[in-house]
């Protein structure tokens, strides 16, 4: 009998904790670009796929926005996502820095899921190098309920 006691009791708990799961399904893409380094320029991604350049820059593969899929959260709760800025780099050298993001709004579905689409500016600073090749960096996706 204390077996079923204790079934009952977990599944009372169980609702209770959230372990909540971030899927990366695109990374945040900035596509091939060119640009004049002699003077300021940055490439702005919307969550929707919108695009805005500025300064001396040319879009030539087109930049995409991010998408995660969240599940294990309450369900119809809206969430809070943080983003904190970072960089993108070769290794070694000159880096773009990504700030000001921008995502829909997070309301979890009668599942505890949802779809988080993020978008991005990427500086790029006057009088740097920038080789021809690939950058990378690491988004870090903080989501609170």
């Amino acid at each position: 009998m204390p077996r079923l006691l204790l079934f009952a009791f977990l599944s009372w708990i169980n609702p209770l904790c959230y372990a909540g799961l971030i899927t990366q399904e695109q990374a945040l893409d900035f596509g091939t670009f060119a640009a004049n380094f002699n003077s300021g320029s940055s490439l702005q991604v919307g969550y929707n796929g919108d695009v805005m350049t500025s300064g001396v820059l040319h879009v030539i593969d087109a930049p995409q926005a991010a998408r995660f899929r969240l599940t294990g959260y309450p369900i119809n709760h809206v969430l809070t996502i943080t983003i904190n800025n970072f960089s993108l780099s070769r290794g070694s050298g000159d880096t773009f820095l990504i700030t000001n993001f921008v995502h829909n709004a997070i309301t979890t579905d009668g599942t505890g899921s949802a779809l988080l689409f993020v978008g991005a500016t990427l500086q790029v600073d006057a009088g740097n190098t920038y080789p021809d090749t690939d950058y990378s960096g690491d988004i870090t996706v903080q989501v609170d309920d």
